[in-house]
Formats: structure tokens, sequence, C-alpha cells
């Protein structure tokens, strides 16, 4: 009778110490899945501070920009001296080009610029098909296009939103 007892209680020890064997395990896998955890957090965190501050930047460049104190003054000359290298001679001969009326706005804008020898007040003429219609003035040249205002004729004189344009020289 005491070998079969003895036997019982082995097993039985050897079952414990298997299940503590398999709790101790339980417990190592839950904290390496929590470290894994938090460095996943931690790291998602750093990224959200990240993307908060470069939105504060962006609002603030917006803000400078919406205002008009972005602080850095445009050269038509250093935009045409980068504009050189870009275009070809056939753009920067160019004399002709496309009137493009934004009605929303009541703005004129060519398709002609400093780069083409447009400067602030160049005359442009206006012509429908071969039919000259009116005069232009330049009120701000950029790089290759052009604010204009029509010199005799309002807005609704013109019943296109496009029309044919050439320097005059």
């Amino acid at each position: 009778m005491g070998i079969p007892n003895k036997t019982k209680l082995i097993i039985g020890l050897v079952f414990m110490v298997i299940s503590f064997g398999f709790i101790i395990a339980i417990f190592y896998y839950l904290d390496h899945f929590n470290l894994a955890n938090q460095e996943k957090i931690s790291s998602l965190e750093n990224q959200i501070a990240t993307l908060i501050q470069e939105n504060k930047k962006d609002k603030t460049a917006q803000k400078k920009i919406s205002s008009g104190n972005s602080g850095e003054q445009i050269s038509l000359e250093s935009l045409m001296q980068k504009a050189g290298g870009v275009y070809d001679p056939g753009e920067k001969n160019r004399n002709q080009g496309i009137l493009w009326i934004d009605r929303q706005s009541k703005s004129f804008i060519v398709t002609l610029g400093a780069l083409n020898g447009i400067h602030l007040g160049s005359k442009l003429t206006v012509y429908d098909g071969e039919k000259k219609i009116d005069t232009l003035s330049v009120d701000l040249p950029f790089t290759i296009v052009s604010f204009v205002k029509p010199t005799n004729k309002p807005l609704d004189f013109f019943s296109s939103n496009y029309y044919r344009v050439v320097a005059e020289n």
C-alpha cells in the first residue's frame, strides 16, 4: 500500500512542477508582450508629438503667408535668372499668348510674362480671330504670366473667356 501512494505523490508533485512551469511561462510571455506593447505605445506617442509640432509649424507658416508677413522678398530679377535655364529660346522670344478672363474674380491673365519682355505698363493687343478688339495694360508681370487690365472696354464687352494677345514692341 505504501508504494502506490508514493507513486501518486510523485506523480502529483511532477504535475505541480509542470503547472508551476506553465504559470511561469505564461507570466513571462505576458510580460514580454506587455513590454513590446509599451514600446509600440511610446513610439506612437513620439510620432503624435512630432506630427503636432509639424502641424503647429504649418499653421504658423500659413498665418504668415495669409497675413503677407512671410519675410521673403521675391525679386523678379532672381526669378528671371532661375527661369533662364529652364525655358528654351522659342519660349523666351514668343510675343503671342492667350488672354484668359476669370469672371468670378474679374481678373484678366495673359500667358506672356517678364521672360517674354513684358514689364509693368506694357501694352498688349487683343484679337478675336483676326479682328483687333482692345488693348491691355500690364498691371503685374510674373515670369511667364501677367495680370492685365483692359484700357478701353469693360469686362462685359468680352463675350468669350479666351482671346489671342500680341505684345506690342
